[in-house]
């Protein structure tokens, strides 16, 4: 595979898939504004995809995809393909089985998972009638995430990078025709229940997407499942990665249940400004975690440890140049972007203004979700999960302690558990690099002290600067926002590149060498 060519493949349907994704949730903002609906929904919806992100960036993503590809690689093809139905014939087992459990003692789930909900609120049982719809999605999309594997074991990015945008235009469109079909009889609660039905059934939809182009190419079949040499591989280095993406996700997870203990609407905030921040996110860190994974896995075996460092710092370099100016222009005009996207229906000026201060500190986390998935990536490649838990394990304590601290203790509400999460976020970078220094005997270069603290300085003079422009920036409606957020995000792409190239912290003739290197390293 060529690797630029496929993460620039990956990120622009990430891209398009967020878009999808924002379309869905300006849906929300338009029907119910920042309230018990949305919060129902969107405790509802947390769980789900909290599976979906343990299972897809866990045990199925690092440990099924260096197993498969070393198979495929070798020859083995038909080795693969039944390794892969057999993990699919497992997974049907595990997940029908933990499914019908949770449906079954759904109320006392909710009430671990959320103990701030009070089990006569109006809100825990709106919550409980949603969730009931929406947690079969867990059992397709687990499901799903096999073919993905193997669809991106096989370098066809676009078909499982795709397959969100298969499911959100399911849920705008059942949404949209459940209101249209009765106007003037549907109610908030009659269109969440139509909400949470829809997404309950998008996940038959990306299952869907991606099993019938595996089908067709015939990626099936090797007979009933068997515990063959190779599965019980997956299944000794699937608990490690189970509990390393686990702890991850439980830093978001345990967030939630700090938020339940919040006033109504906290959550709605956190739903709002997480969609936003995800939309960068997306287009660096999702479309590298997806492609470095089977990328690094191709070449441990075929290059030295020190060559493998020197790629993955360009990469890194590479993403900072891309991601730091999109951090920095969620911290500038966080209000502003949140005024343009959610500004309309239900959604009034204050879940503008509690939004946009949630969204300013998910922002000063967005490279260190960046660097979390590069560098574990690294680590998963050699068949090294055990690392990646400890110190998400680090990172989750952080993370408890802040979010009690800032969230509860501080009365700094949804802003502080933003915060909180930004924070762990970079303790889990500092720890995977310490690890990856240590497990590599790598020495510290003088180039890369000065790309970073380059970075840090510029992004510093930037924030600041952008912070009292944004006093002069009056924007009434849709079409000056826009106008506004379009010249800020412009400005400061801009500025961040000439500072970076014009103080030197970002040389020209080096600039240029990485790019000859990692084109030359990733045609695989």
């Amino acid at each position: 595979m060529n690797f630029l060519q496929s993460v620039w493949r990956v990120s622009a349907i990430t891209i398009l898939s967020r878009f999808t994704g924002f379309a869905r949730d300006i849906c929300v903002g338009y029907f119910f504004g920042a309230g018990l609906i949305t919060d129902a929904l969107a405790f509802s919806m947390k769980i789900p995809s909290l599976f979906r992100r343990i299972y897809a960036e866990g045990a199925l993503n690092v440990a099924f995809v260096p197993v498969f590809v070393s198979l495929w690689s070798q020859g083995k093809k038909k080795e693969a393909i039944a390794f892969s139905w057999h993990i699919f014939q497992l997974m049907i087992v595990v997940c029908f089985i933990a499914v019908c459990l949770l449906e079954l003692f759904l109320p006392s789930f909710l009430k671990i998972i959320f103990p701030g909900l009070s089990s006569l609120s109006p809100r825990f049982h709106r919550t409980l009638y949603f969730s009931y719809f929406t947690f079969p999605f867990i059992f397709f999309i687990s499901l799903g995430t096999i073919y993905m594997g193997v669809l991106n074991a096989l370098n066809r990015f676009s078909v499982p990078a795709s397959s969100p945008i298969a499911g959100n235009i399911f849920i705008i469109g059942a949404v949209i025709f459940g209101f249209l079909s009765n106007k003037h009889g549907f109610t908030a609660w009659h269109l969440g229940t139509t909400f949470a039905i829809a997404l309950g059934c998008s996940g038959v939809v990306q299952f869907l997407w991606v099993w019938i182009p595996c089908m067709k190419q015939g990626l099936y079949g090797g007979g009933f499942l068997r515990l063959t040499p190779h599965v019980k591989g997956f299944l000794r280095s699937a608990g490690p990665a189970l509990l390393g993406s686990g702890i991850t996700q439980t830093t978001l997870f345990l967030s939630l249940m700090i938020a339940s203990f919040l006033p109504v609407g906290s959550m709605s905030y956190m739903l709002f400004a997480e969609r936003i921040h995800n939309l960068p996110l997306s287009v660096v860190g999702t479309a590298l975690g997806t492609v470095l994974l089977p990328f690094f896995s191709y070449h441990m075996q075929r290059s030295s440890s020190y060559r493998m460092h020197h790629i993955q710092q360009i990469i890194v370099e590479f993403s900072f140049l891309c991601i730091v100016p999109l951090a920095l222009v969620l911290v500038v005009c966080p209000h502003l972007l949140v005024s343009l996207l959610f500004d309309n229906g239900s959604f009034s000026t204050h879940d503008v203004a509690e939004t946009g201060g949630a969204l300013r500190m998910y922002a000063y986390g967005l490279p260190a979700h960046v660097l979390v998935k590069i560098l574990s990536a690294r680590f998963f490649a050699s068949g090294n999960t055990i690392t990646p838990m400890i110190t998400g394990s680090i990172s989750l304590v952080v993370d408890v302690c802040l979010c009690a601290a800032l969230g509860i203790g501080a009365q700094m509400h949804h802003v502080g558990i933003a915060l909180a999460v930004s924070v762990a976020s970079w303790v889990n970078v500092l720890c995977l690099s310490a690890a990856l220094y240590a497990s590599y005997r790598l020495s510290v270069q003088w180039a890369h002290v000065r790309f970073y603290a380059g970075t840090l300085f510029v992004s510093l003079v930037i924030a600041l600067t952008g912070h009292q422009c944004m006093s002069f920036v009056v924007a009434t409606c849709f079409v000056e926002k826009l106008y506004w957020c379009f010249c800020i995000a412009l400005g400061i792409f801009v500025l961040f590149f000439c500072l970076m190239f014009g103080l030197k912290f970002v040389r020209f003739p080096r600039f240029r060498r990485n790019i000859y290197r990692l084109r030359r390293f990733s045609k695989v």
